[in-house]
C-alpha cells in the first residue's frame, strides 16, 4: 500500500517572541514576531515514518539579525487511503553559532534563546499520476521560547514568549526514479503571549502582554532520497509586519535522515 514517507519540519519552527523594556513603551513596540516555519514535506511511498532533522536558520529584518540551529523529530503514520497524521517537535538555539542582535533604534543588544516547539498535523493527499501525489495540511504549531537580552549581565532581562496559532498549505511530491521532488507552500496566522522578567539592579517588575496578530508565508523545496530515506531542504520564509513589528525574511537549511515502515 502506498504511503506518505518522510517529513521534515522544523522549527521553528522553531516559533520565538522577542520584547525588552528600556523604557518599557519603547522596547515592547520593536519586534515581537520573530517566527520560523520549516514547510512539511512528504514522500507517499511509506506508510509510517520516524525523522529527525539538523537545522541551520537566518532571520534578518529591519530590527533583528540572527542566526540559530535546529534539531526536530518527526513521528507519522497513515491513519487512512487517503489521509496522515503526525507530530513534529524540537528546540532551536537562537544566537548560535556566534550571538544574535536586536536592535532598539540605533541601540544594538546581544540575544540568546532556546525555543521548544510541537506541531501537530494531518494532510489529505491524491494522485495525479503514478509518479505525483499531492497533499493538504493542516497544522496547530505551539512553541514556548526563553530569551536572555542585554550587552551586560547587569542590564540583562529575560523574555518568555507563548506562540501558537494555525496553518494550512499544499505541496506535490515528483517521483524521479530514487528521488522525490517536493515543492511546498505554508501559511500561518500567529499570535500569542509574552512575560519581560527585568531582574538585576534596574529591573524589579514584571512585563506581560500579548502578541499581535501576524501572518507567515513559508516556500520550500525537499530533495529526498528513497534508499536511504536521507533528504535536504532548502526554506525561504516571509513574517509579514503587523503593527509596530517590522517584517521579517528567514532561510532555513535542514537535513533529514529517517526510518521508514512499507
Amino acid at each position: 500500500m502506498n504511503t506518505i514517507g518522510t517529513k521534515s519540519i522544523a522549527v521553528l519552527f522553531a516559533i520565538l517572541s522577542v520584547c525588552i523594556l528600556v523604557p518599557a513603551d519603547k522596547l515592547c513596540a520593536q519586534q515581537t514576531n520573530l517566527q520560523v516555519f520549516s514547510p512539511t514535506s512528504v514522500n507517499f511511498s511509506r506508510s509510517k515514518t520516524r525523522d529527525i532533522s539538523f537545522g541551520y536558520l537566518s532571520m534578518r529584518g529591519k530590527n533583528v539579525d540572527v542566526d540559530g540551529l535546529d534539531i526536530a523529530a518527526v513521528f507519522g503514520e497513515r491513519t487512512s487511503s487517503s489521509t496522515y497524521r503526525s507530530v513534529g517537535f524540537g528546540a532551536a538555539l537562537v544566537g548560535a553559532p556566534g550571538s544574535g542582535d536586536l536592535y532598539l533604534g540605533s541601540v544594538k543588544k546581544d540575544m540568546v534563546g532556546m525555543v521548544l516547539h510541537v506541531n501537530g498535523d494531518k494532510r489529505y493527499f491524491g494522485s495525479s499520476g503514478e509518479n505525483r501525489v499531492w497533499s493538504f495540511l493542516t497544522s496547530i504549531p505551539f512553541s514556548v521560547g526563553n530569551f536572555t537580552v542585554g550587552n551586560s549581565r547587569k542590564e540583562e532581562i529575560t523574555v518568555y514568549s507563548f506562540i501558537t496559532g494555525a496553518q494550512g498549505g499544499a505541496d506535490i511530491n515528483i517521483k524521479t526514479g530514487n528521488f522525490v521532488t517536493t515543492p511546498s507552500l505554508v501559511l500561518s496566522v500567529l499570535g500569542g503571549y509574552r512575560e519581560i522578567y527585568k531582574g538585576g539592579v534596574y529591573w524589579d517588575n514584571l512585563n506581560s502582554g500579548g502578541i499581535s496578530p501576524f501572518m507567515v508565508m513559508t516556500l520550500g523545496v525537499n530533495l529526498a532520497y528513497l534508499p536511504k530515506a536521507a533528504k535536504l531542504s532548502g526554506i525561504y520564509q516571509r513574517t509579514f509586519s503587523s503593527g509596530s513589528n517590522k517584517a521579517i525574511n528567514s532561510l532555513v537549511v535542514r537535513l533529514t535522515i529517517g526510518r521508514y515502515k512499507v
